[in-house]
């Protein structure tokens, strides 16, 4: 299984979704593009490219389920959905110079989620529109189950983002500064690194700030109560 596992992975989820009788491995990697490891006789390759299902976006999770009962497994993979990033990088002016086809990429990973049809042919069709499953916001773990008992499987996706007050201007922040100083191909950036630093810098005073509001309510609470 070193193919293609040089990535930043955050998930995996077994399935046989080819129905040979051997479990295979969907793998959600942060930053970039995901691996589905097909099982041959306990044998791994990693066919997420020809399989349609590669997926670019910062992967949390993935979870397998048949969304349209028709005895095949889907994939369904918890990425992120930012307005400001999709505003962000549809402007002309973002990551100028780069090519079409990679300033595509940049537009997927603030696209949302993903929901790939298992088309029974070694393939996955892309749904996600059709289904209306890409918008849950900043997602970490998603988890599918027939909630309803209506013999159609649903899905349940945690959200959150670490912020405060100023959080819309801080998700712009990242969209405008860190995204756009990434870069397209491998290596190393100072002002990338830069970039994520004062992420944390700005997390951090703004989650002091929302602190010292509390404070300064729960002082003027007290103040009137006495």
């Amino acid at each position: 299984m070193d193919n293609n596992n040089n990535r930043l992975s955050s998930a995996a989820a077994w399935c046989d979704y080819d129905n040979d009788g051997w479990p295979d491995l969907y793998v959600a990697n942060d930053f970039g593009r995901k691996n589905l490891y097909r099982n041959r006789s306990g044998s791994f390759t990693d066919v997420a490219s020809e399989a349609a299902v590669e997926d670019y976006g910062p992967g949390m999770s993935v979870c397998w389920l048949d969304y349209d009962n028709d005895g095949l497994q889907d994939v369904y993979l918890a990425n992120m959905w930012l307005n400001e990033g999709k505003r962000i990088t549809a402007d002309e002016h973002c990551l100028a110079g780069v090519p079409p086809s990679v300033r595509s990429l940049y537009q997927k990973h603030n696209a949302g989620n993903s929901l790939y049809r298992n088309s029974a042919n070694g393939k996955f069709e892309d749904k996600t529109a059709e289904a209306g499953s890409a918008m849950a916001r900043w997602s970490w773990p998603c988890a599918s189950w027939d909630f309803e008992h209506n013999g159609f499987p649903d899905l349940y996706v945690a959200n959150g983002f670490v912020s405060g007050p100023n959080r819309y201007d801080l998700q712009s922040f990242f969209g405008r500064q860190v995204a756009q100083l990434s870069l397209p191909l491998s290596g190393t950036s100072p002002d990338y690194e830069q970039a994520w630093n004062a992420v944390n810098e700005l997390v951090r005073s703004d989650l002091f700030l929302e602190r010292l509001s509390t404070e300064r309510i729960l002082c003027q609470q007290r103040k009137r109560q006495v």
